[in-house]
């Protein structure tokens, strides 16, 4: 879920070649405004995306602002246009660490991630797929630690005993 012209789709359809079991969809935002398309009570978590090229867009934060009010997880961020990206800034090192900086910060502000998120920095062409399977794995495995450490003790102790 992201910015329109983010690259929402275009990951889904990776990650959904990539992982057959799952199911993946594509949220894209325009405002910060804009209502939710997507029914998010079939979704367990979500990704939000934006392209390097813009930032944080004012769909992003709708992104972010739908998570929060959905009590949805956002599990990671990806980074787009990165070829793009390089291409266009000399000091697109230092860019890239403040924009992803700033994802980080926008997801713990809204309550939806914490710090240890992981993002992705990719160009969402061919031969991504080891990236985002790297990527992907890593926000499953953030996911379950982090809905570990959100469980209250008792019903952790609970779910041991079962």
């Amino acid at each position: 879920m992201g910015h329109h012209n983010s690259g929402c789709s275009t990951l889904s359809g990776y990650l959904s070649r990539l992982y057959p079991q799952h199911r993946f969809c594509s949220q894209t935002y325009r405002t910060a405004d804009e209502p939710a398309v997507v029914p998010f009570k079939d979704c367990s978590s979500a990704i939000i995306l934006f392209s390097l090229i813009n930032g944080l867009m004012p769909g992003t934060m709708a992104a972010y602002n739908i998570c929060r009010k959905a009590k949805l997880p956002i599990i990671g961020a990806c980074l787009t246009h990165k070829d793009i990206f390089l291409s266009r800034f000399s000091n697109h090192l230092y860019l890239s660490e403040t924009i992803q900086t700033e994802a980080v910060e926008l997801a713990c502000s809204a309550g939806c991630a914490d710090s240890s998120m992981p993002i992705i920095q990719v160009a969402l062409i061919d031969g991504c797929e080891p990236d985002l399977t790297r990527f992907f794995n890593a926000a499953v495995s953030y996911a379950a630690k982090r809905a570990a450490a959100l469980t209250p003790p008792s019903q952790q102790h609970k779910a041991n005993r079962v």
